[in-house]
């Protein structure tokens, strides 16, 4: 798996990590067709509406690996904020191919 891939991975789980161990409500999409990916962090899951941060940004550019990366950053200070644990994201992805005939 390239290194866009993996961080892409990364961001998905660090979001879904502030989702599960907070009350905020954190909203990711990836836009397959166009390689957008879309984050928003809203005040908490009853206040859905009232959002506090997002970030959107194209994976494919020359800038997006940089820009991931200090998403990933701003993920981490979320969750620093909130004291939630991330000892456990100790984690392999695995990659499963089908292959039909």
């Amino acid at each position: 798996m390239d290194e866009k891939s993996k961080l892409m991975a990364e961001i998905t789980l660090l979001a879904m990590k502030l989702q599960n161990e907070t009350d905020y409500a954190v909203f990711v999409n990836l836009s397959g067709h166009v390689d957008k990916m879309e984050i928003s962090i809203c005040r908490s899951k009853k206040n859905y509406s009232n959002e506090i941060a997002n970030c959107e940004f194209y994976v494919n550019k020359d800038y997006s690996f940089k820009r991931m990366q200090e998403v990933k950053e701003i993920l981490l200070a979320f969750i620093e904020e909130k004291k939630v644990d991330v000892s456990q994201l100790n984690y392999d992805i695995e990659e499963i191919k089908h292959y039909y005939f």
